[in-house]
């Protein structure tokens, strides 16, 4: 059902996915960009309006059926939350999503608390497991780095996608990125990581590592079933199914 929040004087929308019999409750937290709830990315200067990923809303529909509730959200400045989404940084971005896991406590008192992000997303989702009372954490498609060494990452892997004039000037580091592995020695806690093969960012099959540029075709697919069952599986494996 749609539900909202406030954080800072701003009305943040999202929807509250409701199940009989909760073993848990989860705030969901989307990627980086004009995002709404789903993660469904509105464009600008494009023919194509809205990419539709829906990322968080398949990872809720998944958690569902694992009998956990869950809360997502529109960004602040995007869909029907207010504010100015220019005016957004991540210190915003991490205060939205605490007034969402506040929020969601306070809806479902005795649940354990889960936090799951995407891309950007899971910067919040693990600040708040290490901060607020979280059970636990879902990091899906997460670095392990600064944000210069992350930047500097995606600028090599994007840059054979590009037109030659842009590749011409572009300056390639050659640093590269934290695998699952290095995410868990940074984990104080329990850990369980896993790599599925000739997957997107989006978690779409890309075996042709076609990377944005198949971003629109590649959304046509749902998201990989294996990586839903992951989820679904380890939340079950922890809190149990109270259906």
């Amino acid at each position: 059902m749609d539900t909202c929040f406030y954080s800072d004087g701003y009305t943040i929308a999202g929807t509250l996915t409701e199940v009989a019999a909760p073993a848990a409750a989860a705030l969901v937290i989307t990627g980086s960009g004009r995002l709404n709830r789903d993660s469904d990315a509105r464009l600008r200067r494009t023919r194509v309006t809205l990419l539709r990923t829906g990322v968080t809303r398949q990872v809720a529909e998944a958690l569902a059926e694992a009998n956990v509730l869950t809360l997502r959200y529109d960004k602040r400045g995007i869909g029907a939350s207010s504010g100015d989404y220019l005016r957004v940084g991540m210190t915003e971005n991490l205060a939205d999503a605490r007034a969402g896991l506040r929020w969601l406590a306070a809806r479902a008192p005795g649940l354990p608390l889960l936090t799951v992000g995407h891309s950007e997303g899971t910067f919040y989702a693990a600040r708040l497991a290490a901060e607020e009372n979280v059970a636990g954490t879902i990091l899906l498609s997460a670095p392990a780095q600064t944000g210069e060494q992350v930047i500097d990452w995606q600028i090599e892997k994007i840059i054979p996608t590009l037109p030659r004039a842009v590749r011409a000037i572009t300056r390639v580091t050659g640093k590269d990125i934290a695998t699952t592995q290095h995410i868990g020695r940074l984990v104080a806690g329990p850990f369980e990581g896993h790599v599925v093969d000739d997957l997107s960012h989006l978690l779409r099959p890309d075996p042709g590592w076609a990377g944005p540029r198949g971003y629109r075709r590649a959304v046509r697919q749902p998201v990989s079933p294996k990586v839903l069952s992951i989820i679904t599986t380890w939340v079950t494996d922890h809190w149990g199914d109270a259906g």
